[in-house]
């Protein structure tokens, strides 16, 4: 199954990750699976919604860094791709800066009092490709009967 991966995993994926932003919405695209997050940066409070696989996003910005602070996750989702599972209390706030013109810099502290005994901080830096794009991800989810694909 395509579920979500892990969700530090996601803060260290090797795969590419595109960041567009307008006024109101910074929304970062994921070449893994196809997926995406919409965080609004106008300065609004946490929804009051159902968890969701990514959790609720707001940023905002401190300087020259975005700060996105996420809480409501989903109870599925893992918090690594080790398979960790995590509390209603998971709490993740990740920094976004640029180090220089050929880099972006994201620091994630991850906060989880009812599983965790301390916060933990993880660093991604990740290079500028100008002349890339991210590419279709296709999941073959609940593939029951590979051996019968055709191009298998």
């Amino acid at each position: 199954a395509c579920l979500p991966f892990g969700l530090t995993r996601g803060m260290n994926s090797p795969e590419p990750i595109q960041i567009m932003q307008s006024p109101t919405y910074l929304a970062i695209l994921y070449e893994q699976n196809s997926w995406y997050k919409v965080i609004p940066i106008d300065g609004r409070a946490h929804r009051k919604t159902v968890p969701t696989w990514f959790g609720d996003s707001v940023g905002h910005w401190e300087g020259d860094t975005l700060v996105v602070d996420r809480v409501g996750f989903h109870e599925g989702v893992w918090l690594d791709q080790d398979s960790h599972s995590h509390s209603e209390k998971l709490h993740i706030v990740d920094r976004y800066t640029r180090p220089d013109m050929g880099h972006i810099e994201i620091v994630s502290v991850v906060e989880d009092p009812g599983v965790l005994s301390r916060p933990f901080t993880m660093k991604r830096v990740a290079d500028l490709a100008p002349d890339q794009e991210i590419l279709e991800f296709i999941c073959p989810e609940n593939n029951q009967d590979v051996e019968h694909m055709v191009g298998k």
